[in-house]
């Protein structure tokens, strides 16, 4: 589907014709047009007068608010009264022409009454978009606020933040500086002893074995060390695969039973090996 071509006076209004001042003028606004069958006058006052519409004016020009009001006082009372000779003559005589002019002189007295208050819309207007306004400061002003407290409260969180860090590094620095002595051994535990191997399970042979902490001389407190370090490993799904390795372990167990004065003796000497040089460093920095 072509679009059709822009009509030909577009050439004329190019950016230079444009820029030069050498464009043509646009077309002059009409000032009477119609919208739907209704005829517009751009130059005639917004609110006609009630003469000009055929109807009859019984209030005066009003040009202040004050006017306004005791125009529409008046009709008001005015209104009253014409409603209180109409039922008077319902009440006399249903049936008589007067009530007739009764009902017109009602209707003319409305019919001004809402062409005054029509003319206060232009105040009222004005009176609503600046109120409007406001509202719309005030949400800003609200705005600014909360944007306010929350920007002096991230800087804040960001200081603490700041400030924890910084602890945080001189601590670990401090740790790394007493610590630069203790002895890292890395290792295969079945190289160490066939019990270790048991203990930390098969899959997980290969630790990083750090100077252990002082848990105590009884073997019931070494072996709650020992089994901290233990790793779960699968049970295989075949029966009899599973036996054998319940069988391994029950053999694993009485190897442990038997050499387990062995194995409390290394791990004695490994704990007064790692205590030993931690007293060491403690008197270097106590002397230091």
């Amino acid at each position: 589907m072509s679009f059709p071509d822009p009509p030909t006076y577009a050439k004329n209004y190019t950016a230079e014709a444009v820029k030069n001042g050498t464009a043509p003028p646009p077309p002059p606004v009409p000032k009477k047009f119609k919208v739907f069958g209704e005829e517009y006058d751009l130059e005639a006052p917004y609110f006609p007068e009630l003469p000009e519409l055929g109807l009859t004016q019984v209030y005066t020009k009003c040009n202040t608010m004050e006017e306004y009001k005791t125009e529409l006082k008046k009709l008001s009372s005015s209104i009253m009264t014409a409603f209180l000779d109409l039922i008077s003559v319902l009440t006399r005589d249903p049936l008589s022409d007067e009530r007739h002019q009764q009902f017109e002189n009602l209707k003319t007295l409305f019919i001004n009454m809402h062409h005054v208050i029509n003319e206060c819309r232009i105040v009222q207007a004005r009176a609503t978009l600046a109120t409007i306004q406001k509202e719309q400061n005030r949400q800003l002003e609200t705005l600014i606020e909360s944007f306010n407290s929350a920007k002096i409260g991230a800087i804040k969180y960001v200081q603490e933040a700041a400030e924890i860090g910084e602890r945080f590094l001189e601590e670990k620095d401090d740790v790394l500086a007493k610590n630069d002595k203790f002895q890292v051994i890395e290792t295969n535990c079945n190289e160490m002893d066939p019990m270790l191997s048991h203990i930390f399970g098969e899959d997980d042979t290969r630790k990083t074995l750090h100077a252990m902490p002082e848990y105590g001389d009884t073997q019931q407190e070494i072996y709650k060390y020992m089994e901290k370090r233990r790793t779960k490993t699968k049970k295989p799904k075949d029966k009899t695969v599973r036996l054998e390795k319940e069988k391994e372990s029950s053999s694993y167990k009485e190897k442990w039973e038997n050499g387990e004065a062995e194995l409390f003796s290394k791990i004695k000497e490994a704990l007064k090996v790692s205590n030993s040089e931690e007293e060491v460093l403690m008197k270097d920095e106590t002397v230091a």
